[in-house]
């Protein structure tokens, strides 16, 4: 098969690659759309320990199942293979398992035409999903985790809270739309390139500003801030932003 493979920082190859088997309890998947999340970026630069090359990269995709369980059907993928039995996946937070594995990282991952995986770690899709958008799942899913996370820690509904997302890239955005399907109200949305807070702008999910020219809420002033840059002016900006009592947090 041919597969997109990092081979060292800052040099992947597009190349032929063995075809990979399913084995028991797993299923092939040939893929049919795959994202790059900002992880995939930190490893192609170095920046990524765990993910030791040469491998094949990837972990947002879907596809159909070719061989194993569920043969011919269109899923996405939970990137997380967890041992099942732990404390942790007993409870449902197989995301902390400590024997957990991932594809596009100890396993090879999606940045090829077939991927294998755990028949557990596959979602069926709905009827008339394209595999693009399905493709999206997990990012979508960390910015859900990451708000339900956060509206614990709110003193009152989101819907009453004014908030302030920081970045529009992916996750940021889906992060903006998912508030929005929750009720809030308040959107706004700090992003310095003009095409991100376009997009923005057309999902119709916030008010959107560019905060090196000025604008956006007063500071001290929202009720929850969300930082899905991670860098040290974000976090210093969050932290201006919210107001006492507030909520801020980094995805």
């Amino acid at each position: 098969m041919k597969a997109l493979v990092y081979t060292a920082p800052n040099e992947v190859v597009h190349r032929d690659e063995p075809d990979p088997a399913a084995g028991a309890g797993e299923v092939l998947i040939r893929v049919e759309a795959v994202g790059i999340c900002g992880s995939d970026m930190h490893a192609f630069h170095g920046h990524d320990p765990r993910r030791v090359p040469p491998l094949i990269l990837g972990h947002e995709l879907a596809g159909e199942v070719l061989a194993g369980p569920g043969k011919g059907r269109r899923v996405t993928v939970n990137p997380i293979i967890a041992c099942g039995r732990c404390e942790y996946c007993v409870q449902g937070r197989d995301n902390l398992c400590a024997n957990r594995t991932m594809i596009g990282m100890q396993r090879p991952g999606g940045f090829a035409e077939r991927v294998v995986t755990a028949a557990s770690a596959v979602i069926e899709l709905p009827e008339g999903m394209g595999a693009r958008e399905a493709a999206l799942t997990e990012p979508a899913a960390t910015a859900l985790h990451a708000l339900n996370l956060a509206s614990r820690a709110l003193v009152r509904p989101v819907p009453e809270c004014a908030v302030l997302v920081i970045g529009g890239g992916a996750i940021g955005l889906l992060t903006a739309l998912l508030l929005r399907t929750w009720g809030a109200r308040r959107i706004h949305l700090a992003e310095t390139n003009a095409l991100r807070r376009d997009a923005a702008r057309r999902a119709s999910a916030v008010e959107a500003f560019d905060p090196l020219a000025g604008g956006g809420p007063p500071e001290g002033t929202m009720d929850l801030v969300i930082d899905a840059v991670g860098a040290a002016p974000t976090r210093k900006a969050a932290l201006a932003a919210v107001k006492p009592g507030g909520v801020v947090l980094h995805i």
